[in-house]
């Protein structure tokens, strides 16, 4: 064979598999060509990755994809479009613009990392999620600075993703993060806002969610912090669980308002370590499903408020285990026809305990709950023999006159639960609420007074045990 025929041959050979590695390349076969993004595990927080927390990812490498109603120009390698849908098939990082009518599917390898950097944009689809996560070791959601990104879904979504599963207008199989400084908003008609099948950490942003059912519905973990989040749901703001019955809420800071819910927070473990919580519900504000004395309702720091003006036998801070406040302040408001502030799970071994912060719990009397005798920090319940109209005064001064809390509780109630720093055992107090005035003697750490709360076998606040410790897993060590 001649010298030239052969470089004609290697030349053909060579095009061809130029070609094919190509083809490979673009529909995300992992054909080892390109490394992706090893995960920081370095970070200021046992909960989150640096990767987790940074705000600016490198989009030097990146590809970029601008999208104009059913047309993208896509620049760079791993996606491609078809028939009004964007595929990301491969590791890297995706920046996206635009308007687009139709849906984004990532399908990736399962140890491929994707970053999807949001620039202004606006998708929206009528049958599908708008962002469908099927496959990949996680998906970070960027939102960049100064952005304003949207999700609008239909309420018909195709019946094959019906019966596969996919219930959320962004919608993961797997792990995802959401940070970045920018906004996105998520007007989901079909069931849920967001829906992560694994763990869901949002660390920045600012997120509204309006959802037909749940706001968030996460299987196994969520984990916030720094973001501020708006929840309006036609059923739960946010639900954490799963058929093991596992589930964990986790927050270390930002901001949180559900605006409209059924169950403002449920999942088996909460836990609040700071940030802000207002929660107006028509049942439960948090909702901890765990049972015994080493689940429930953990709150460290923070602002909670709770509230519920129109609920039926509801409760403001309900746990099947246990409640352990450690500190921050913590306000509930159940009104008096609607149900209870503290609600914890004494039949299964439960407690509710306080060492530190303030409470105010405010709702009805009936089967109201007060703090246990193993609390390091005083107490008191008083049942009142008639109601107080809603925006009624609540006012406790010291015997010296030393105002401890002055404010207004916006709904009706005929039961308070109080607890501060400032109160000391021996101590005697003047509580007033509107027209009532009376005193309060701190003959133990949890003191009652007023008509009884015991009804229907209630325990008042889960006697008998001593105060425990979580740590920053969520494991908790009860001496008793």
């Amino acid at each position: 064979m001649s010298t030239s025929k052969k470089i004609d041959i290697i030349c053909i050979v060579v095009t061809v598999a130029a070609l094919v590695l190509t083809l490979l390349f673009m529909n995300g076969k992992a054909i080892g060509l390109v490394e992706a993004k090893k995960e920081n595990k370095e970070t200021d927080s046992n909960e989150f990755t640096a990767n987790d927390l940074n705000d600016t990812p490198d989009t030097d490498s990146s590809t970029i994809i601008e999208l104009n109603g059913n047309i993208a120009n896509v620049k760079g390698n791993g996606a491609y479009f078809a028939n009004n849908c964007l595929h990301i098939v491969y590791a890297g990082t995706y920046v996206l613009s635009g308007q687009l009518d139709g849906n984004i599917v990532v399908k990736a390898d399962g140890d491929d990392k994707i970053w999807l950097v949001f620039d202004g944009l606006s998708i929206n689809c009528d049958s599908d999620a708008g962002l469908r996560i099927e496959q990949a070791d996680k998906v970070f959601i960027n939102l960049k600075e100064g952005s304003i990104n949207t999700i609008s879904c239909g309420k018909n979504y195709d019946s094959a993703l019906v019966k596969d599963g996919v219930d959320g207008a962004l919608f993961s199989r797997d792990d995802l993060t959401i940070n970045g400084s920018g906004t996105l908003n998520i007007n989901a008609e079909y069931k849920h806002g967001i829906v992560c099948n694994d763990t869901l950490k949002i660390t920045n942003g600012n997120i509204n969610v309006n959802a037909a059912e749940d706001g968030i519905h996460v299987n196994d973990e969520l984990k916030m912090k720094q973001a501020a989040l708006i929840v309006s749901a036609g059923d739960d703001g946010i639900t954490v669980s799963n058929d093991k019955e596992e589930g964990e809420f986790y927050m270390e800071s930002g901001t949180i308002n559900v605006t409209q819910s059924y169950e403002g927070i449920e999942a088996y473990n909460i836990i609040v370590k700071g940030g802000d919580i207002t929660v107006n519900s028509s049942d439960d504000g948090f909702n901890a499903k765990g049972t015994g004395k080493e689940q429930g309702v953990f709150i460290y720091d923070g602002n909670i408020r709770i509230l519920n003006h129109s609920g039926r036998d509801a409760d403001g801070l309900d746990s099947n285990g246990s409640v352990y406040i450690y500190g921050g302040n913590v306000f509930i408001n159940v009104s008096q026809s609607s149900g209870y502030a503290l609600d914890t799970g004494t039949e299964t071994g439960g407690v509710c305990v306080i060492s530190g912060g303030t409470v105010i719990a405010c709702g009805g009397s009936g089967m109201a709950e007060s703090f246990g005798e193993s609390s390091t920090q005083c107490s008191f319940r008083y049942n009142l023999t008639e109601g107080q109209s809603d925006g009624s005064s609540l006012i406790i001064t010291a015997a010296d006159g030393t105002s401890i809390i002055n404010t207004t509780i916006p709904y009706s109630f005929n039961s308070v639960v109080f607890s501060s720093p400032e109160l000391k055992k021996g101590q005697i107090y003047k509580l007033t609420c509107g027209s009532f005035t009376g005193d309060i003697e701190l003959t133990s750490m949890s003191t009652s007074l007023g008509t009884s709360a015991m009804g229907a076998g209630k325990k008042p606040g889960g006697m008998e045990f001593q105060k425990g410790d979580r740590n920053q897993k969520g494991n908790i060590g009860i001496t008793s």
